[in-house]
C-alpha cells in the first residue's frame, strides 16, 4: 500500500517550508519540544496554517527541569484545584497540541492522562495567556539538545559542531 500519512520531528519552520516544497504528502504531525517554557508559538501558527499537527515531547522539560517549581504555573495550581503537573500538560492539550508524557509505570501515565485532560478542562483564557508570556518574559528554555551533526533551523537551538 502506498503511505497516507507522514510525521516529522524537531523540524523549524525553515526546514518545514524546504521540506514542503518537494513533499508530496504534508507531514501529519511535527514532534518538538514543547512546554511553558518553550511554546514556539511563531513556529506552530505555521504548521497551523499548513494544517500539521504538533506532537509535544518533554512537555514537563527534563530531569530536574524548574517546570513544576514554576511560580505562575503553581498559582494557577492553586486556583483552580490541580497539581502544578496537570497545570503545565493541560496548557498543551488547550492550545491542540498532542502531549506525550513518558514515564516506567502505567499508573503514572493514567495519572498524567487524567491530570492532562482536567488541566486542559480548567485553564481558563486568561490562565493560558498567563503560561503563554513565561518565555517572552525571560524563562525561554530547551530542556533536549542533542549535538545534532545538521543546523535544525531553530533560532536558540545550539549550533552544530
Amino acid at each position: 500500500g502506498k503511505v497516507k500519512t507522514i510525521g516529522v520531528s524537531n523540524c523549524s519552520q525553515t526546514k518545514l517550508e524546504h521540506l514542503l516544497e518537494t513533499a508530496e504528502i504534508v507531514p501529519a504531525v511535527n514532534q518538538l519540544e514543547l512546554h511553558i517554557y518553550n511554546p514556539q508559538h511563531k513556529l506552530l501558527a505555521y504548521m497551523k496554517s499548513k494544517g500539521i499537527v504538533p506532537q509535544a515531547y518533554s512537555p514537563l522539560g527534563s530531569t530536574g527541569s524548574p517546570l513544576l517549581k514554576d511560580e505562575t504555573a503553581n498559582e494557577i495550581a492553586v486556583k483552580r484545584g490541580l497539581k502544578p503537573a496537570d497545570v503545565v500538560l493541560g496548557y498543551l492539550l488547550a492550545k491542540h497540541m498532542v502531549v506525550l508524557v513518558k514515564s516506567v509505570t502505567s499508573a503514572r501515565i493514567a495519572a498524567n492522562l487524567g491530570g492532562t485532560i482536567e488541566g486542559a478542562s480548567k485553564l481558563d483564557k486568561a490562565d493560558l495567556e498567563q503560561l503563554d508570556k513565561l518565555a517572552a518574559n525571560g524563562k525561554q528554555k530547551r530542556f533536549v539538545t542533542p549535538p545534532w551533526p545538521v543546523e535544525l533551523g531553530f533560532e536558540d537551538w545550539p549550533k552544530a559542531q
